[in-house]
């Protein structure tokens, strides 16, 4: 077995996982789930371990080498038990299928693989960006070469005096290469999700944003009126907010702040658009809400408010909001209309005491 040999073996395998790693990061760019995530890439990891055992070299007669170590090592970091378990049964039987004498080492190393990936992403090693933890991945990537020792003594001692070295090698710098590369298409979806959350949603209260508010609320009640269904819109503003702010300071009022959001969140429905509309203001689009079911929502937000317990600086403050709502009407474009119409309702609601419901047509 020539060195050049071992080197044309691994550079076809680095080119496999290159390609397996872009098709990677565009199942994770283009899936919007979870679960097709996970499907798209049990078939990445799958292909990506068959085409690898497609380009291996022959060690002796029966006993071959390729890098499907690398996608079996970092499976259950990229996508968990599900790939885990179809790359390794994948894997397991296209080399009982290969057959040779080497068979029963070769299952054994996959499986070998497999139990150190699965042990890797169980602590987190791979996503660490530190000089011990690559040393560590390069080190587990080499698990694999002690299933030579389920052949006879003798040849296995020959094989790894022969190769041991290369090998390992190859594997070391393998695995490290693959898991650089998957790291850092993690790190850039990442960073690129992070800022399209920030463009999407308010820091602060981590409801959505005016821009995202004044975009899809007018969308999300025409769709619903195409639908011929109602419509509400509500808008909620925290009663005595420049007070907390004057007398507790401003991170007091953001807490204040947070806190109704939260309150007003966890009483919306999951179809709902619930928005920081600016200052202490939070809007809501209720689709397929009514003028009765709008103030059933309002009430129970208002109470919600009023009965949650909030400490600043050790002190109990009672904290209440005041709402203004209206239906959209069944016409194209009434969006807007309605909105000033929930903002007049709440104008009447301040007014008139704080700490109420006010409807637009009693506004």
């Amino acid at each position: 077995m020539e060195m050049t040999d071992i080197a044309a073996a691994f550079l076809q395998g680095v080119g496999i996982i290159a390609v397996a790693a872009i098709l990677h990061e565009i199942t994770l760019r283009n899936c919007p789930s979870p679960r097709c995530q996970t499907l798209a890439t049990v078939l990445v990891f799958t292909a990506g371990v068959a085409g690898s055992m497609t380009v291996p070299i022959e060690l002796q007669p029966g006993l071959l080498f390729d890098l499907r170590h690398v996608f079996l090592v970092l499976a259950a970091t990229c996508g968990g038990w599900p790939v885990t378990l179809v790359s390794t049964g994948s894997a397991v039987i296209y080399r009982l299928l290969e057959g040779g004498a080497g068979a029963s080492a070769g299952v054994a190393g996959i499986i070998i693989s497999a139990s150190v990936g699965s042990l890797l992403a169980y602590f987190g090693i791979v996503k660490r960006q530190t000089l011990l933890s690559r040393a560590i991945i390069g080190i587990a990537g080499n698990a694999a070469l002690l299933s030579v020792f389920i052949l006879p003594y003798p040849v296995a001692l020959a094989v790894l005096s022969k190769v041991g070295l290369p090998l390992a090698l190859a594997n070391f710098v393998g695995i490290i290469v693959a898991a650089q590369i998957i790291n850092s298409r993690f790190s850039q979806i990442a960073r690129e999700k992070e800022l399209l959350t920030q463009a999407k949603f308010d820091a602060l209260t981590q409801l959505a944003n005016r821009r995202v508010f004044d975009e899809q609320g007018p969308a999300l009640a025409e769709t619903i009126r195409l639908l011929e269904k109602p419509c509400s819109v509500m808008l909620i503003d925290i009663d005595r907010f420049k007070s907390v702010n004057d007398t507790f300071g401003h991170p007091a009022g953001d807490e204040i702040l947070r806190r109704v959001a939260s309150i007003i969140a966890t009483n919306a429905r999951k179809g709902d658009l619930v928005a920081r509309y600016g200052g202490e203001e939070i809007a809501l689009v209720l689709p397929d809400q009514d003028a009765a079911a709008a103030r059933s929502v309002a009430d129970r937000i208002r109470k919600a408010v009023e009965d949650a317990t909030m400490q600043i600086q050790g002190i109990s403050l009672k904290v209440t909001v005041s709402i203004g709502y209206s239906t959209v009407r069944q016409i194209e474009g009434a969006f807007p209309a309605a909105l000033q119409e929930a903002d007049e309702a709440l104008y009447a609601a301040k007014a008139a005491g704080r700490n109420r419901v006010v409807t637009a047509m009693a506004a």
